[in-house]
């Protein structure tokens, strides 16, 4: 897994998908990624950033936009806290952060 900063070029507010650029890498253009969907339609807009997690490194359509630059905290938001695959708690909508572990290995995360 990895966590990407990238940039709202589109979004459709059907289907809740957006076309991003990655910052790493300007050329590249992901179409159609699934937002997360406790991001609000209204926050999704183009020339915000993003954090974009890839679950694979060679699939792009494999991928979720996990938070928006700039967007208000969904109200009641709590997001659940894993370890192991194992619910550990949650976290309320005070997020500031979002780091990526993989066998208890750092691995990506939100600017």
């Amino acid at each position: 897994m990895q966590v990407h900063r990238a940039i709202i070029k589109a979004y459709d507010a059907v289907t809740h998908k957006a076309d991003v650029q990655l910052v790493s890498s300007l050329p590249t253009l992901v179409l159609a990624v699934p937002v997360a969907t406790d991001i609000p339609a209204a926050d999704v807009v183009a020339d915000r950033e993003c954090a974009v997690l890839f679950f694979t490194d060679d699939n792009p359509d494999d991928a979720v936009i996990i938070t928006v630059q700039g967007a208000l905290p969904a109200a009641g938001l709590d997001v659940e806290v894993l370890e192991s695959g194992v619910s550990v708690g949650t976290v309320g909508a005070t997020l500031t952060l979002i780091e990526v572990y993989e066998g208890g290995v750092l691995v990506g995360g939100t600017p």
